[in-house]
């Protein structure tokens, strides 16, 4: 099983190059220090630490209430 996992802080968007799915997530927004608003396809859901948007499982979240740090999400693909 191939495993990948990257972070995507608030400006970063991730693009993967398979042509026959591509995917395109982006951080809207954190909600708080388990949750994000991810836009994808110009759609925009909430995600909670656990919950997937396709093959995006939202593992963990570093987040920043004070503003002081860049925030970011940590996303695990365990289908591929």
């Amino acid at each position: 099983m191939w495993v990948l996992c990257f972070l995507i802080s608030s400006t970063l968007s991730f693009a993967r190059t398979d042509k026959t799915n591509p995917v395109a997530l982006q951080i809207s927004r954190f909600l708080g220090p388990s949750s994000v608003e991810v836009a994808r396809d110009q759609k925009k859901t909430e995600l909670k630490v656990g919950e997937r948007l396709g093959d995006w499982t939202l593992q963990q979240v570093l987040y920043d209430a004070a503003g002081k740090t860049t925030s970011y999400a940590v996303f695990e693909d365990f289908v591929h």
